[in-house]
């Protein structure tokens, strides 16, 4: 017996009041109360509920869709149905059971079961491709752990059957069926489940349903093989009608719709992630060791294959992660030397390029001249326009600067309402033209002022820069709206 999912709420939206708030508690309430009396009833009212249960689930999505008005309802619908088609299964089964004289091997009721498989893997691989939509690194994981698990129930829980000359094809095909299902459930539920972001409550209680019925699967494909009857099948009951109450328990509550919707793309390898991803990674292993260990079949060849897979994914995971953070590393290096207001270097960027300008002066002999550009009157316009409109002043300054000068002049904002600019290969007198030029460009009809000043050979960069502050300052004092040029001696000449 097995199990379906759930649908969502629209995210964003206000909370609701009523029925779309209250209901995942009722079905909660229901839900529990019946489980808990389930072990306690006769046989026949065992059925009842167990129908019960199992119908609400798969109605329960179909009401979330109607309740919560979810976009893209065919991801949820696939669910629904297949959630139908185990409880049908089920109805079935309990009918060969209780009612009719015999139960055929295979019956029609694993025909239902075994197409619940596939539709409840279509309707979650569409939640996650909406959900992970560009999040390769998602893949890779939900294939490194559905490969570790692959591995174990192709040992313990295929090859007994697949191997088992004894049983008919037929009976061998469906039996292996179910494991196969549960695996590509599992594929399917961990690229949904490992997209990075926040977990709502319907979230978790989904999520929580699907590792129920996994769970309870697992546990019955393993009691069935051994023969074993240590654990009563009502026990395993129960694991399901768990598994069924929570996936419409989370459908009905207000939050399920964001578990269809995209979520924020990021590179995300939390501690509990990466203990995820090096336990399946170990699986291949470990199986080694225990086959080893009760003398069972070790599979080397399929064992050594999924290993290299399995390696493989792994470099693949690492080499994306190590990309990301060479990604990240530049993007804040220039983050670091870029001014957040105007989109221009900052001071950081001014010092390190004036530094690397000089030494190349240095070296090939050419010339470098330095200009300190200065908004006149900026306080006064921010006072009296705002402080908006004087970021808007600075932004549009830059954009006009920048379009004037060449690709290896550097304009930065030096701060303030101050900008630098350097000239490389530039002579301080056709500076001062250029510098002039740009001044004329200043937006708003407001005026600017400027120092200039050219490199002598041998000065270092702050006294060069000290050379141009001295001739802001002239400029600045000597009326503004005007370019002061300052001489190698440290003379102040008005342009």
């Amino acid at each position: 017996m097995e199990i379906g999912p759930s649908p969502t709420a629209v995210p964003g939206a206000p909370a609701a009041s009523g029925p779309r708030t209250s209901a995942w508690r009722w079905a909660a309430g229901v839900f529990a109360i019946l489980i808990a009396v389930y072990p306690f009833v006769p046989v026949a009212v065992q059925v009842a509920i167990y129908q019960a249960i199992g119908l609400g689930a798969a109605a329960g999505i179909v009401a979330g869709v109607r309740l919560h008005r979810l976009p893209r309802p065919l991801p949820w619908l696939l669910l629904a149905a297949g959630q139908l088609a185990f409880t049908l299964g089920d109805a079935l089964w309990d009918l060969y059971d209780y009612v009719l004289p015999s139960t055929p091997s295979p019956s029609p009721a694993d025909v239902l079961y075994i197409s619940a498989y596939p539709l409840l893997a279509a309707g979650l691989a569409l939640l996650g491709r909406r959900r992970a939509s560009g999040d390769s690194s998602g893949v890779i994981d939900a294939a490194i752990i559905t490969i570790g698990a692959a591995v174990v129930s192709w040992v313990f829980l295929i090859w007994p059957v697949f191997g088992d000359g004894t049983v008919r094809t037929i009976d061998r095909v469906v039996t292996i069926a179910y494991p196969v299902g549960d695996l590509l459930l599992l594929a399917m539920a961990a690229r949904l489940f490992l997209v990075p972001g926040g977990r709502s409550r319907a979230h978790t209680l989904f999520g929580l349903g699907f590792l129920a019925v996994l769970v309870v699967d697992v546990v019955y494909a393993v009691v069935t093989l051994a023969s074993s009857t240590v654990i009563p099948q009502s026990i395993m009951d129960l694991g399901w009608l768990a598994s069924y109450a929570l996936i419409a328990t989370s459908v009905l509550d207000p939050t399920i719709g964001s578990l269809s919707e995209p979520a924020p793309r990021r590179e995300q390898l939390t501690a509990r992630r990466l203990w995820l991803l090096a336990g399946a990674s170990l699986l291949a292993p470990a199986t080694i060791a225990v086959q080893t260990l009760t003398g069972g079949d070790g599979h080397p060849l399929l064992i050594a294959g999924t290993s290299a897979a399995l390696f493989g994914l792994v470099v693949l995971r690492m080499a994306g992660l190590v990309r990301r953070v060479q990604e990240q590393a530049t993007e804040l290096a220039r983050v670091a030397r870029t001014d957040a207001l105007t989109g221009a270097p900052n001071r950081r960027a001014w010092d390190e390029q004036l530094a690397v300008e000089l030494a190349r002066a240095a070296r090939d002999r050419a010339p470098v001249t330095v200009a300190l550009l200065d908004l006149d009157h900026f306080k006064a316009f921010n006072d009296l326009r705002g402080h908006q409109a004087g970021d808007r002043l600075l932004r549009e300054a830059t954009a006009a600067w920048q379009g004037r000068l060449r690709s290896i002049d550097v304009l930065a904002r030096y701060g303030g309402e101050e900008f630098g600019l350097i000239l490389p290969g530039c002579h301080p007198d056709a500076a001062v033209g250029i510098v002039d030029r740009l001044r004329e460009l200043t937006p708003e009809g407001e005026t600017s002022s400027a120092g200039v000043a050219g490199w002598d050979g041998t000065e270092t960069a702050d006294a060069l820069v000290a050379r141009a502050d001295r001739a802001l300052y002239a400029a600045k004092h000597g009326g503004r709206d005007r370019t002061v040029l300052a001489d190698a001696a440290g003379d102040l000449l008005a342009a």
